[in-house]
């Protein structure tokens, strides 16, 4: 008899638990998104052992993965240099588009991170044919280090 009323007040004390978690509000889940600064890096280019089908937007963790990627371009003038990139506090984000003989702008729009995922929001603006072939870049340098999950959302023109 008294194996069963422990085992009645067990079942209990188990129901009244299950039932007190059920109607509980979870305090804290943050599903909050938050804009994340970034600079865009200028004096940069594709190299011609790089190619793709379809737009591309990788993370770049450091300087040998962006050496194997991109090359460097100075230009004359004041700001001639490339963006210099500091992969110990940075990483950096390149989104390419395939050879085109169109004029292509990429712009970034927007780069979010919620839940360590970071969203980037590119356009895609087409212009008129050219008399040869291009492969549009833009690169972002963005404070910190790289998220473990990274998508892009393309808004074409």
């Amino acid at each position: 008899m008294f194996k069963k009323n422990i085992l009645t007040l067990f079942t209990i004390f188990l129901a009244a638990i299950l039932l007190y978690s059920c109607t509980m509000t979870p305090t804290n889940v943050n599903h909050t998104s938050a804009s994340v600064p970034y600079a865009v890096a200028k004096g940069y280019f594709v190299k011609n052992t790089f190619s793709t089908d379809s737009i591309q937007c990788t993370i770049i963790r450091d300087q040998g993965m962006l050496d194997s990627l991109l090359g460097m371009a100075a230009t004359m003038g004041k700001d001639g240099m490339p963006t210099s990139i500091d992969f110990n506090r940075q990483f950096a984000i390149a989104c390419i588009h395939p050879e085109t003989d169109s004029m292509v702008q990429l712009d970034a729009r927007e780069l979010k991170m919620n839940d360590n995922r970071l969203t980037l929001r590119l356009s895609v603006i087409r212009g008129e044919k050219q008399s040869y072939t291009i492969v549009p870049l833009q690169l972002l340098v963005v404070e910190g280090n790289p998220p473990s999950y990274f998508a892009f959302e393309l808004e074409k023109h």
